[in-house]
Formats: C-alpha cells, structure tokens, sequence
C-alpha cells in the first residue's frame, strides 16, 4: 500500500549524504533544492529516509494512504509501535 512504487513505474534516484552524528551539517539549501525537484516530479520518499513529508503530503502521493492508515490503527489501535517519526509523519 505504501511503496513508493505502488500503481505505477517507479525510478530510483538516491543521494547520499554522511551526517555526522550530533554534528551540523551546512547543505540545507541543497538538500530544499533536491526535494522541491523531487515533490514537483511527483517523487514519493524513502520510508528509511529523513524527509519533512507529514499525513496530508503522502495521502496526496498514495491512492491507499487512508486504507494504510485504517489498518495500522486497527493492527495498533494503542500506538504501541509508534515512535516520533511515524508520530510525525501519521499525524492529522
């Protein structure tokens, strides 16, 4: 329901970026480049990837973004397996 190539032909583009841990980095205006390219394609993200996409941003990219959001509250109706990323990114 959520792969990023669900219902359609899909093309892989990865870019990789060392982030050091609890260290700056200084490339977030590339990085705001590279996601405004990305969105305006139509790209959908990599869910082991940081993005700043929340609920009604993926339930735009996903036809069965609301069925997947139905079964992860019925599969997990107490949020047990939920941590702030999936907080973030499953919040109305």
């Amino acid at each position: 329901m959520i792969s990023p190539a669900n219902g359609r032909e899909t093309c892989y583009i990865n870019i990789i970026h060392f982030k050091p841990y609890g260290r700056p980095t200084f490339n977030k205006k590339y990085w705001d480049v590279y996601e405004d390219i990305v969105k305006r394609a139509g790209g959908r993200p990599h869910w082991a990837k940081e993005h700043p996409m929340r609920n009604k941003d993926l339930s735009e990219l996903y036809p069965r973004w609301s069925e997947f959001c139905g079964l992860r509250k019925k599969l997990d109706p107490y949020g047990m397996f939920l941590n702030t990323y999936l907080e973030r990114v499953l919040s109305d």
